[in-house]
């Protein structure tokens, strides 16, 4: 029902419901007027008036009850293509690239302190690295790689609750074979994620930018970011106002890829009542 109440209050559902109707009744309103002389329209002008109304009435009733049902909903933004779906990220194609968000030190122990299994950030290493060789053989690459060093801005942080004291710009991407890892959020003194809004927008904007660098025409699927375990410092915002900001920051960020993208958007099932798809189509405008 919150969907159907979203769509009825939407200017831009309104407009497409009634291009169809409209068609109906101009092409009768052509009709009639050739034939006005004939004396059978003369006398059901009325009727066939009232049934052209109820036409048109049930065709918006089912395109509301089809609008309300839509799974998944296709943007082209900066003539590239935006794909926003149900999903996991987990289980996306091999050849795409799958969006981790981490925090900006690329943290990599899991024990609920530093690391919330939780999170994205969490199961990720769960799933690839729960074996503590594995996972010392990723720091030593994260240390090495000499895109994350160019994106260093403190090296030497101190924090009491432990963790990497390397510490990252926010956007900063490292690419883990299909996998792109990307500092999406500070940490606070007690190792919790956190943002201010202008720290998520400057994340995205950021992000895009860098996606390009290891970008091979392939897909970019990224999760919804931010409604895990990161808390919020000056904003709300509900799930769908985040779908919305994410969307804007890749059309905002304006990157001149040598090829169209393609950005996948997989938005988990357990969020499919917060989601109304046919509101993003207003973002391609």
């Amino acid at each position: 029902m919150k969907k159907v109440r979203e769509l009825v209050s939407c200017k831009y559902f309104w407009k497409e419901a009634f291009l169809l109707p409209g068609c109906l009744f101009s092409l009768s309103s052509i009709a009639v007027t050739f034939m006005e002389e004939v004396q059978f329209v003369q006398r059901y002008k009325i009727v066939v008036f009232i049934v052209l109304l109820i036409i048109s009435m049930l065709m918006i009733v089912f395109f509301l009850i089809y609008k309300a049902r839509i799974q998944s909903v296709k943007l082209i933004i900066n003539h590239s293509v935006v794909k926003v779906e149900f999903g996991d990220i987990f289980k996306q194609k091999i050849n795409d690239f799958k969006v981790i968000p981490f925090n900006e030190f690329f943290d990599t122990v899991v024990d609920g302190k530093i690391v919330s299994s939780h999170s994205l950030h969490g199961e990720y290493l769960l799933r690839r690295y729960a074996n503590s060789e594995f996972r010392r053989n990723l720091d030593e690459r994260m240390e090495k790689d000499r895109g994350l060093n160019e994106k260093i801005l403190d090296s030497l942080v101190l924090r009491e609750s432990g963790g990497k004291c390397v510490r990252y710009k926010l956007g900063t991407v490292f690419k883990d074979d299909d996998f792109l890892l990307f500092a999406f959020s500070k940490v606070n003194d007690r190792n919790e994620a956190e943002l201010y809004l202008a720290e998520y927008v400057q994340s995205m904007l950021a992000f895009w930018e860098e996606v390009e660098r290891y970008r091979e025409g392939q897909t970019i699927v990224v999760p919804l970011f931010g409604t895990g375990i990161t808390r919020y410092k000056n904003f709300t915002a509900t799930h769908q106002e985040l779908l919305e900001i994410i969307i804007w920051t890749f059309e905002m960020s304006k990157v001149h890829y040598k090829t169209p993208a393609k950005v996948k958007i997989v938005v988990h099932e357990e969020k499919r009542k917060e989601i109304n798809f046919h509101r993003l189509k207003a973002l391609e405008k």
